[in-house]
């Protein structure tokens, strides 16, 4: 599994080791841990930059999930 965080303007700074956490303005509940920023991926030519994420969880791992439909 692998994850990316998108769309982050290039004068928004992004540091190796951020955590990733979710927010309310994305409809899902705020602070949930989702990874970190392993690499950030930056051009000359784009307005925008990327990070790839290590996911704090392994899919392969779990056996069980809970789904929170409502908050």
């Amino acid at each position: 599994l692998s994850l990316f965080l998108d769309l982050v303007p290039q004068d928004k700074e992004i540091n190796r080791g951020d955590l990733i956490i979710t927010t309310s303005l994305s409809g899902l509940p705020k602070n949930l841990l989702i990874g970190k920023v392993e690499t950030i991926k930056k051009s000359d030519i784009s307005p925008i930059q990327k990070a790839d994420v290590s996911p704090f969880f392994d899919l392969s791992l779990l056996d069980k999930i809970f789904i929170v439909l409502d908050f």
